[in-house]
């Protein structure tokens, strides 16, 4: 499966209920890295500002038949693939930027081609052309507005929050926390336990951007500058390094930290990414984790096995009152 229809299928899977996360992590097993790479960056872009891409496709969709757009008096409501692929297109045209957009679009068309949905190509195609021109000047005029409104599209806060929001901060702030949703996402690294230098040499031989976070004698964290597929990570596949996000390094810091010895009873164990975390850093511990999912439960035993550390973790999978 290539990249946008690996795209369009985490998508459809989305609105079915699923997490984003796990489709892609299943997907990824019988798709080449430069597709993965491509599908996520579309589903993350599309998700995270859902509500600005759709404000922009549909306003233009709204004057499409002035512009000679397919669409026609009665057409309310689009297909679900159709509205897919105008969220998919108009957050890879406004925000990818390693991506020809006119390849993203005739990958987009052409799906919907072989979906037997030819009538809705016409529209799509309008449309998107209609965001290539001018969806720009409309990001930027809601990041001007002095809406609030406009400005969480923007920012991609939920419009439904707005209300407490307001309740809870003055005007002055909340344009303060508008501006930070926004800036360009980065990832956190956890080394293994004394071997930051190591990493950090490693990432800079590589040409990645790599700095100590500022909590680094809390977190140990390492920054990079940008977002990167984790099995592309120097050192990832011998457990030199975790993705991981800092708040949830600092959490298992913290119960490595008061840790006195004894079992260690992980509820919710999930991926076991702190699991891992406290066993690395406790390496007289031993640690039984606890998780429902039975793929975030084989993803921890994939984890703890990559870290080295499976012999003193035991992960069980079931319901905790059961157990």
């Amino acid at each position: 499966m290539r990249g946008i229809e690996g795209a369009l299928h985490a998508l459809e899977r989305v609105r079915q209920g699923r997490f984003a996360s796990e489709v892609l992590r299943e997907l990824g097993r019988d798709m080449r890295p430069e597709d993965l790479s491509l599908a996520s960056s579309l589903i993350y872009m599309a998700l995270r500002r859902q509500e600005m891409w759709r404000t922009i496709y549909e306003g233009l969709l709204k004057n499409g038949p002035k512009r000679g757009c397919a669409a026609r008096k009665g057409d309310a409501s689009l297909p679900p693939l159709v509205q897919d692929c105008l969220l998919l297109g108009t957050a890879g045209l406004l925000e990818l930027r390693r991506f020809a957009g006119g390849v993203l679009v005739n990958g987009l068309l052409d799906h919907l081609k072989v979906r037997s949905m030819g009538r809705w190509v016409s529209l799509a195609n309008a449309v998107l052309r209609a965001v290539g021109e001018r969806g720009a000047e409309r990001v930027e005029a809601l990041r001007r507005s002095p809406s609030l409104e406009d400005r969480a599209l923007w920012a991609g806060i939920p419009l439904w929050t707005l209300p407490a929001w307001e309740r809870t901060w003055q005007r002055p702030e909340l344009n303060r926390l508008l501006e930070l949703p926004p800036q360009p996402p980065a990832v956190s690294l956890r080394p293994a336990p004394g071997r930051g230098e190591e990493l950090l040499s490693l990432l800079r031989e590589e040409g990645l951007e790599a700095t100590l976070s500022e909590l680094f004698n809390l977190s140990g964290a390492v920054h990079l500058s940008s977002t990167v597929l984790p099995t592309k990570v120097p050192g990832f596949d011998r457990g030199l390094c975790t993705v991981q996000a800092e708040g949830s390094i600092l959490a298992a810091s913290l119960a490595a930290h008061f840790y006195k010895g004894g079992l260690v009873l992980d509820l919710c164990s999930g991926r076991g990414v702190k699991a891992g975390q406290v066993l690395q850093s406790c390496p007289e511990a031993r640690l039984e984790g606890w998780e429902l999912s039975e793929r975030r439960h084989k993803s921890a035993v994939w984890e703890l096995r990559r870290l080295g550390v499976e012999d003193r973790g035991m992960l069980r999978r079931g319901d905790a009152l059961t157990m």
